[in-house]
């Protein structure tokens, strides 16, 4: 994108919480490809145990696995009531905060091993959309007393 070309900052807000509903969505079906199609080619996953996926093919391979096996039956839950927080640090990347995990019933756990987490996306406008570059997911876990 050049200096001379302008972006609606509304448009692109709509667009980047758009992929969320798509997030949600391919997990729900347990569709890997779609869900991997929502990031760049050379994507970088970490998730919340460290693993750190590199690039679409491994983002797809890993959710293969996960949507087979042990989330099968989960939901991808995102938000928590929360509003994202979006920043466009420029008209082409966005940093994405939000709330999200994974649930068998509807509704995240609160139990002490819960999947509640803090996400953060940096997402980077291509000529096909909106696709996420890095994801990275933290687990909330209470202060120690």
């Amino acid at each position: 994108m050049n200096a001379t070309q302008q972006t609606d900052p509304n448009a692109d807000l709509s667009a980047i919480r758009a992929v969320f509903g798509d997030l949600s969505d391919t997990w729900g079906r347990g569709d890997a490809a779609g869900f991997a199609a929502l990031f760049t080619q050379d994507a970088q996953y970490t998730t919340n145990f460290g693993l750190t996926l590199q690039g679409r093919a491994q983002i797809e391979q890993g959710h293969r696995y996960v949507f087979e096996g042990p989330h099968r039956s989960a939901e991808l839950v995102l938000l928590f009531g929360e509003e994202p927080q979006i920043r466009l640090v420029r008209p082409d990347v966005a940093i994405v905060l939000i709330g999200g995990g994974t649930s068998d019933g509807g509704e995240v756990s609160s139990r002490e091993n819960s999947t509640r987490s803090t996400l953060t996306y940096v997402m980077l406008r291509e000529p096909t959309g909106w696709r996420i570059s890095m994801f990275q997911n933290t687990r909330r876990t209470p202060i120690p007393a």
